[in-house]
């Protein structure tokens, strides 16, 4: 075995390429400045420029001379304008999230996604803030309605506490309905015993007093005394009177 080439010279073909016109240095058949052909010296329409070295999908649609598009430069430069900031924002939103000099994030959707998730959480807050409150905070009448316009905030809760404040007037009505019966009943049992301790005392203890008829302290009248005596004990009354009284009252 060697390294030596046994086939015959010539055997492998060489490839060739095209020579360029040393006049017009380019790969196309038109001026890529002016588009003028370099046959004809006339500018041409774009669907007949098809000969040269390149094949027609070759052909540039931007002039570099006048900065614009050969065909519909406004709606293709309004295109590539929105392209370019929707990847310059693509990029800048890549890099940066929120604006400490604003307060709020650069994406609009992300800020609002933002807001609408602090609303639920602080309502949600407030809820459990009122779960935790005493009972009798929640519902006074500043948690029930609004002291200043009226307006009621639990319904349900402001019918219950009316109907517990109307069980208790009701209460407190029967209360002073009940006690004004029982000091009827203690006044009217309290005389009955200071008429029967006072009855206990025999009427022939004053009996010297009525008789003769003043005050043997101040020297005044028992009719015309400023304040008379409020009881004097009555003569006990015999059987046969007393069967005469029960007799004349009426049944």
């Amino acid at each position: 075995l060697s390294n030596t080439i046994t086939s015959p010279k010539g055997s492998i073909p060489k490839k060739t390429r095209p020579g360029i016109d040393s006049k017009h240095i380019t790969r196309v058949g038109y001026n890529i400045v002016t588009n003028q052909s370099h046959r004809t010296g006339k500018i041409e329409p774009l669907s007949k420029r098809t000969h040269g070295l390149r094949a027609e999908k070759d052909y540039r649609d931007f002039d570099i001379v006048s900065n614009e598009y050969v065909e519909d430069h406004d709606g293709k430069s309004s295109a590539d304008m929105q392209e370019s900031r929707r990847k310059a924002a693509e990029t800048f939103h890549a890099k940066r999230d929120f604006d400490p000099v604003k307060g709020m994030f650069y994406n609009p959707d992300k800020e609002d996604e933002f807001m609408r998730t602090r609303e639920e959480k602080a309502a949600d807050n407030n809820l459990t803030m009122m779960h935790r409150l005493p009972l009798s905070y929640k519902v006074s009448d500043g948690m029930l309605y609004n002291i200043i316009n009226g307006e009621v905030v639990q319904p349900e809760h402001l019918e219950h506490h009316e109907h517990l404040l109307d069980r208790r007037r009701n209460l407190h009505k029967r209360n002073y309905k009940t006690q004004a019966e029982q000091r009827a009943h203690g006044e009217l049992k309290q005389d009955n015993e200071n008429e029967r301790r006072l009855a206990r005392i025999s009427h022939a203890r004053y009996t010297q007093e009525q008789t003769r008829g003043y005050n043997v302290v101040n020297q005044t009248k028992l009719n015309q005394a400023p304040k008379p005596h409020k009881f004097y004990p009555k003569k006990k009354e015999s059987v046969w009177e007393a069967m005469q009284k029960s007799k004349r009252s009426p049944k």
